[in-house]
C-alpha cells in the first residue's frame, strides 16, 4: 500500500469501521470512507482541481478534513495543510464556521462542511459529495506523487503511507486496534499518524486534543489519556 489509490482501493471496501468522531458520531465504514474519498475527488475536479493544483485543508478533528487530503491526492493534487488566510490555491476545504476567514484568488473555490454555508459563493461539501458518482478516479497517481505541503516541507503519498505502515508494524497496531487522533492535521507527521489505523485495517477516532478518552481507544496519536501514545516526533516522515 503505497498510494492513496491503494488506501482507498476497491478491494478495501467493507463494513468494518474505518473512522468515527468520538463514540458514535459520523461513522464511516471502510466502504463509506473509500467511496466518499472518490466522490470528494470528483467534487474537487468539478471545481477546477487537477494534478498541478494545490488544495488548502484547514485542520479539524473531522473525517472530512482527511477525506479532503485523500480526495485531492486521488487527482494528483497537493493538499496544503493549515493554509494561510490569504491562500493562493485552487480550492480550500474548511469547517463552515471557519471557511469565511480565508480568501482565495479569482477563480478559487471555498468549500465548507459541517453545515450549510450562508455565503452562496461557498460550496457545501456534504451536498456536493452526496450527488457524486462513487467511482475511483482513473487518474489516481502513484506513490511518487506529492501529497501534502506543511510548514516543514513536502511529502509524497508513498512517504506518508510507508511511515504509517512502519508505525503500525512497530507499535503493534492491527485490525482490532482503535486509535485516537489527538495531534493537529496541520503537521504531515500527524497526517501519517491518522493513516496508521487505516493502513492496518483498524479504526481511527477523531477527538479533541484535550478531550476525554477516545471512546475506549487503545492508542493515541499525540498526547492523550489512552494507555499508549505514539508521539508524532516518532513518526518517520
Amino acid at each position: 500500500m503505497h498510494s492513496f489509490a491503494d488506501l482507498a482501493g476497491r478491494d478495501r471496501r467493507g463494513e468494518a469501521i474505518a473512522c468515527r468522531v468520538g463514540a458514535d458520531s459520523q461513522v464511516y465504514t471502510y466502504d463509506r470512507f473509500c467511496t466518499t474519498a472518490w466522490k470528494t475527488a470528483h467534487v474537487l475536479r468539478r471545481l477546477g482541481v487537477h494534478g498541478e493544483s494545490v488544495v488548502g485543508v484547514v485542520p479539524a478533528s473531522d473525517p472530512k478534513a482527511l477525506l479532503a487530503v485523500v480526495g485531492s491526492g486521488l487527482l494528483g493534487a497537493t493538499a496544503r495543510l493549515d493554509p494561510p488566510r490569504e491562500f493562493d490555491g485552487r480550492a480550500l476545504v474548511a469547517p463552515v464556521t471557519d471557511v469565511g476567514d480565508y480568501a482565495l484568488p479569482p477563480g478559487g473555490q471555498r468549500v465548507g462542511y459541517g453545515g450549510d454555508p450562508e455565503d452562496p459563493t461557498v460550496a457545501h461539501f456534504e451536498e456536493q459529495v452526496w450527488g457524486e458518482n462513487p467511482v475511483l478516479p482513473p487518474e489516481a497517481p502513484g506513490p511518487e506523487a506529492r501529497a501534502v505541503i506543511d510548514d516543514v516541507g513536502e511529502v509524497t503519498q508513498g512517504d506518508l503511507l510507508d511511515a504509517a505502515l512502519a508505525v503500525a508494524d512497530r507499535d503493534g497496531i492491527h485490525e482490532e486496534t482503535t486509535v485516537a487522533l489527538r495531534a493537529s492535521l496541520s503537521d504531515a507527521r500527524a497526517l501519517a499518524g491518522a493513516f496508521v489505523p487505516l493502513v492496518a485495517g483498524g479504526t481511527l477516532v477523531f477527538v479533541a486534543g484535550d478531550g476525554p478518552p477516545g471512546a475506549d481507544a487503545d492508542v493515541s496519536i499525540g498526547d492523550g489519556p489512552e494507555e499508549r501514545a505514539v508521539p508524532i516526533e516518532s513518526i518517520p516522515v
